[in-house]
C-alpha cells in the first residue's frame, strides 16, 4: 500500500512538512510513525536546496 501524505491526518502532516530543525515524533503503536519518518525523510531528500542528502542505502566501494 502506498501512502501519500494527502493520506495522513493535520498533526502527521506537520510532523512531515516541518522545516525548522530536529524533530521528535511520540506516539502510539500502530499510529503511523514509520509513515510518518519515511515520508518526512523524502521530504527532506526533495526540498534540499545543496542537494546534500545522499541516496539512502547506496554504498559504492571505489
Amino acid at each position: 500500500m502506498t501512502i501519500t501524505v494527502d493520506m495522513l491526518n493535520a498533526n502527521q502532516r506537520r510532523a512531515v512538512e516541518w522545516g525548522e530543525g530536529p524533530l521528535l515524533v511520540l506516539a502510539g503503536p500502530g499510529s503511523g510513525k514509520t509513515a510518518v519518518l519515511t515520508l518526512r525523510i523524502a521530504n527532506l531528500i526533495k526540498n534540499s536546496p545543496d542537494g546534500n542528502f545522499p541516496n539512502l542505502g547506496t554504498y559504492v566501494h571505489g
